[in-house]
Formats: structure tokens, sequence, C-alpha cells
């Protein structure tokens, strides 16, 4: 934290300004590892700063005149242009998850509500006698649709906001359980494979990609299931229909299953390769 960022977090706080926010410490907090490069023209530095999570941001300083070009200089302001797109990255983060919990609640606000709703129109229409107005009854039927409508979308936003959470924790699970190639956290094709560098007896450099043990069954099983609670939402709740969600499950199955066929991989690198 620069000594200008420390006198404005020092203002920001004395006037009280805590509502959710992001301070040079959560910055500096998501940076794990900085690496610094000279290129061959003696001109450019870069800076590459690996965040918490293995992505990687660069920054660069750079020079007209190579006589002018200084190390330390330059390592400074390479790496405060790479640290300023990780304010952009870690702003997009606190936004997104302050736009989730506010989708969390105005679901389950609403969840709770619309019985409490619909129960005191069928009060009142109870109420209007055996043989309801054209009006009251029209209204009745307009509620009972607006009102079954918005619950079953929002339980469906619930729904959705609970797959973010468990994907979260499946991920924290695997980064829990799995062993990692390099620095960093696992990746999904780091989960289902992992890649090597080696040699040919011949000294030509090759790269070798091993697939995890069983995956295959792994990830056919979770599919299998995905596709059934996709069935089951559409089943249950109509009005889901709309988001498609065996249409998104059948997306990703293909996605999934093509990142698993090495084959496919293989054919691609072979037509990449230069002619002899």
């Amino acid at each position: 934290m620069s000594k200008d960022e420390t006198e404005i977090e020092a203002l920001i706080q004395a006037k009280g300004l805590t509502r959710p926010r992001l301070t040079p410490q959560d910055v500096d907090d998501a940076i794990k590892a900085e690496t610094y490069t000279t290129l061959p023209s003696g001109k450019v530095m870069v800076c590459e700063l690996t965040l918490r999570n293995g992505f990687t941001v660069r920054g660069e300083a750079a020079v007209v005149s190579k006589a002018n070009f200084n190390e330390d200089v330059g390592r400074k302001i390479s790496r405060e242009n790479a640290r300023n797109k990780v304010w952009e990255l870690e702003g997009y983060l606190l936004q997104q998850r302050l736009y989730d919990d506010l989708v969390e609640a105005q679901a389950a606000e609403l969840a709770f509500a619309v019985p409490q709703v619909v129960t005191h129109r069928i009060t009142r229409m109870a109420m209007a006698g055996q043989v309801p107005s054209e009006r009251d009854r029209k209204e009745f039927d307009l509620m009972v649709t607006e009102k079954n409508t918005a619950f079953a979308q929002s339980w469906v936003a619930m729904a959705n906001q609970s797959l973010r959470a468990n994907q979260a924790l499946s991920e924290s699970w695997l980064r829990t359980l799995c062993s990692p190639i390099g620095i960093g956290a696992p990746s999904v094709a780091t989960v289902m494979h992992q890649v090597h560098g080696a040699t040919l007896p011949d000294g030509t450099d090759v790269v070798v990609k091993v697939q995890r043990p069983g995956i295959r069954a792994t990830v056919a099983r979770d599919l299998e299931l995905l596709h059934a609670l996709a069935a089951l939402i559409e089943r249950t709740i109509p009005e889901s229909k709309i988001y498609s969600p065996s249409a998104l499950v059948d997306q990703f199955d293909r996605a999934i299953t093509t990142e698993l066929d090495f084959s496919l991989e293989a054919e691609h690198a072979e037509k990449r390769r230069p002619e002899q």
C-alpha cells in the first residue's frame, strides 16, 4: 500500500464510509506471486502478478531510449500498472457478490410473501359470498396466475443461488483433495487431467497429458444426475422452462465430454504440426 493510499484509506475511515467496498489491502491480499521480465529490446519491463486463484495479469513499463531504461523504475511502474488491473477484477467480483446477495434476499422475501398474499386474496374472495362478482372473479383468476408464476420464479432464483454455493463448495473440496501440478489452485481441466513436460530419447521436447484414472465414470455419473435434476425441475416447475435447464445441462455435457476426448485434441495438434 502506497503512502497516498494509506492517507486516502485513513480519510475514508474517518468519514465512516464502511459499507462493502474494496480496499488497497484487499488488492494486495489477492496477489500471491510476482515475476519481472526485461524484453530483449532492453526498453520494456513486464510484471506478471499471479492471483490467489491462479489467474495472472500483466503490466508494462517502457522507454523510448534504451539509455533511459532503469530496472528499479521499470519494476515499480510495471507492477503498478499490473496492480491497477487487479483493482478492476476484484471490484467486479465484489459487485457480483453484492448482486447475488441482493437476488437471494429478494427471492427469499418473495417466496415468503407470496403465500401470504394468496391467502389474503382467497379470504377476500370467500367473503364476497357464494357468487363473487365478475370483477372479483377476474381479479382472482389473474391473481392466481401471477402469484404462481412469481412463486415459481423465486424458487428458481433460489435454486440458482444454491447451485452457485454448491459449486463454490465443490471447488473448495476439489482444491483440498486434488494435487495440482505447478503453483495455484487447480482448474477443472487439472482435476480431469494433468500435463507434464518430457523429452524423447532423440532429444525432442514433448508434452504428455495424463487423464485422471476413473474420471470418465465419475463424470458420467454426475452428468446422469444433472440430467435427471433438470428434468425434475422442468416437470415440477413448468415456469422454469424459460431458463431451459435441460438445454444448459446438454451444453455442459457436450463441453465436458469433448474435454475428456483426447483423440480430438491429438487430431487438432496433428493438423497444426509443421511439415517435415
